[in-house]
This record gives C-alpha cells, structure tokens and sequence, in this order.
C-alpha cells in the first residue's frame, strides 16, 4: 500500500474480501484448494472490478452479440 500511494498507483487489497468468499462459498471455488476454478475466477474477478471500478450498472445496455463478434474478429486477427 505504502508503495502504491508513493506511486499513486491503485491497489486492491483482494485478500482482505475474498477472506470471507472462501469461508462459507456457496460453491468450491478452486481445483484442490489453492487454484482458483471458473466459479473462483468470477468472484475474484467481481471483487478486483469493483475496487477498480466501482460498482457495476445496475442495468447495463451491453449487445452481448456484437461484443461477441468483436472479440471473435480480433482472435482472428492476432
């Protein structure tokens, strides 16, 4: 923290949420209790989001085909 404030770059205490996530998770979140699965990915992804970025719309106007199609077009190209 010391060091992201004299950087002033952001930091994200992921340790401090996800504490709780893995005490009482309403399913396994990792293979063998240290890597995180699919179900663990998306809770740690949610918690690092919304300490970036805040919460996320409630309502959110996203065409899911076209950035579908998007990210399908740059796996193409790269």
């Amino acid at each position: 923290r010391r060091v992201a404030k004299d950087t002033s770059t952001p930091c994200v205490d992921l340790f401090t949420p996800t504490v709780a996530l893995f005490q009482k998770p309403q399913q396994p979140l990792t293979i063998n209790g240290i890597h995180l699965n699919a179900a663990g990915d998306k809770a740690v992804g949610q918690v690092a989001a919304e300490a970036l970025f805040g919460p996320a719309p409630q309502n959110p106007r996203i065409d899911l085909a076209a950035l579908h199609a998007a990210v399908n077009e740059k796996n193409t190209q790269f």
